[in-house]
């Protein structure tokens, strides 16, 4: 087992690092500090909805140079999933599984394709160490040592707000292993009341403005928190190939069926044989305590990239299940429905793997395009005709979201140029108003306008000239 984790790791990060930005990777905390006149105080104190300190220390790291970015996202986020697997086994051998059972834990949590909207992604450092933390303030709680759990789930909680759980859950899971210490109990949970009553005041004092509401966070009727529910349990307990079925271009039935077909046999398997540790309060305070992880991405707003946050306990839980199957096999790579399971999460990370591969490419190429049509000016604008192309999360972007608004342009050259950029949008039969404004921004500044329809990028004069050519 040690020598082939000691092969395939360096594969897999070698993978993942071949990955491009897209999307929201180009706008977040963790890209270099393109304008640097920023001032970084103003990035550390809470902003709007976020009060994220490690990912802004981390965005003035790859300041220093900005091809950094994304590679030492993409270590940073390995990392950090690697040791939150190792905490999985440590605690899963804590809580009384076997050394079989906790491998068979640890590789569901690493090869899960639930994990993918993290470990795939870019701008995941918040949800990737949230839960490192986490894990580590569980740890720790469980081993008595109640100082280090409340540094642990504070550090959780600045990587990304839904660390705030981690002042409850080792609570809840050590209930559930000796319910007669209920005083102590009660004590840690007025504890973890008062630092995050202090941290909330902290937040206040420290906000320069008004807070800002976003209201696609908070406006959730109760069918919209049942429906996120359902897509975190699903996420997390069926793996399907959902690039197979989320969008038309890659649309693929039978490739969706085959995963679901190789994967459903174990989870059946575990939960017929493992039934009556359905009714444990262990197994029933970490499926529990999996949701409360997710629960402020449950009640706000949920994406594949959320179903990470209590993905760890998940996988504990299954290793419960595994340990009380009284499966015979005298290593867990003989059992068939196991190697079915991983089989199908290998075909399942590996075709996501290459969807996100793919978008980033095409982003990449666009920009690229860019820099040899032209040389950027300080001033950029970048128009983009509506097509209404299909997307899925992270992994099938559109090319104009993977070229990042025209900030790809800025990365892929010389980081400095264009400085300033700016974008619209209009549907494909505003030629006329694309036109007159055009003229507007020009006498704004702008020197360079590219237009982006579908996956073609042009000069706006190129563009122009193809327009008309076709008709």
């Amino acid at each position: 087992m040690k020598k082939a984790i000691i092969v395939i790791l360096p594969l897999l990060l070698i993978a993942v690092c071949m990955l491009e930005p897209t999307f929201d990777d180009w706008t977040y905390f963790t890209t270099p500090y393109y304008d640097f006149d920023t001032n970084i105080i103003d990035r550390l104190i809470p902003r709007y909805s976020y009060w994220r300190p490690f990912d802004c220390l981390f965005g003035l790291l790859l300041t220093i140079d900005h091809r950094l970015f994304p590679l030492l996202n993409h270590i940073a986020v390995f990392i950090a999933h690697v040791m939150s697997a190792l905490m999985v086994y440590k605690l899963g051998r804590m809580l009384s599984l076997c050394k079989e059972s906790a491998w068979v834990a640890t590789l569901f949590f690493f090869f899960s394709p639930a994990m993918l909207g993290t470990v795939l992604g870019i701008d995941s450092l918040n949800q990737a160490y949230s839960h490192l933390w986490g894990m580590i303030a569980i740890y720790a709680y469980l081993h008595g040592r109640h100082s280090l759990w409340i540094l642990c789930a504070l550090l959780s909680l600045f990587c990304k707000e839904n660390g705030i759980a981690f002042f409850f859950i080792p609570i809840i899971i050590k209930w559930a292993i000796n319910r007669d210490n209920i005083l102590l109990s009660l004590r840690n949970l007025c504890v973890s009341l008062a630092v995050i009553g202090l941290y909330f005041l902290i937040r206040v004092i420290l906000e320069s403005d008004a807070v800002y509401i976003n209201e696609e966070y908070f406006d959730s009727p109760v069918l919209r928190i049942a429906n996120n529910i359902i897509r975190f349990v699903s996420l997390s307990l069926i793996p399907i190939d959902y690039v197979s079925i989320a969008t038309e271009a890659t649309r693929n039935y039978p490739l969706a069926l085959v995963t679901l077909a190789l994967s459903m046999p174990f989870m059946i398997m575990l939960v017929v044989k493992g039934r009556h540790t359905l009714r444990s309060p262990l197994f029933v305070s970490l499926m529990i305590s999996a949701l409360v992880a997710a629960g402020p991405h449950i009640a706000t707003l949920f994406t594949t990239m959320h179903a990470y946050a209590g993905l760890g306990l998940i996988s504990i839980a299954i290793g419960m299940l595994w340990q009380n199957s009284n499966i015979k096999e005298e290593t867990i790579f003989r059992n068939p429905y196991l190697i079915a399971f991983l089989l199908s999460c290998l075909i399942i990370d590996t075709h996501h793997w290459y969807c996100s591969y793919e978008s980033g490419q095409q982003g990449k190429r666009m920009a690229e395009k860019v820099l040899k049509t032209i040389q950027p000016k300080p001033k950029l604008c970048v128009l983009y005709i509506d097509t209404n192309e299909s997307k899925y999360s992270s992994f099938c972007v559109i090319p104009y979201d993977a070229f990042g608004w025209g900030k790809a342009v800025r990365h892929y050259g010389d980081g400095i140029n264009p400085a300033y950029i700016d974008n619209y949008t209009f549907q494909p039969n505003d030629t006329t108003a694309i036109h007159h404004y055009v003229d507007s921004i020009h006498t704004e500044g702008y020197q360079d306008v590219l237009v982006v329809e579908g996956n073609e990028i042009d000069t706006y004069s190129k563009w122009l000239e193809k327009k008309y050519n076709a008709r």
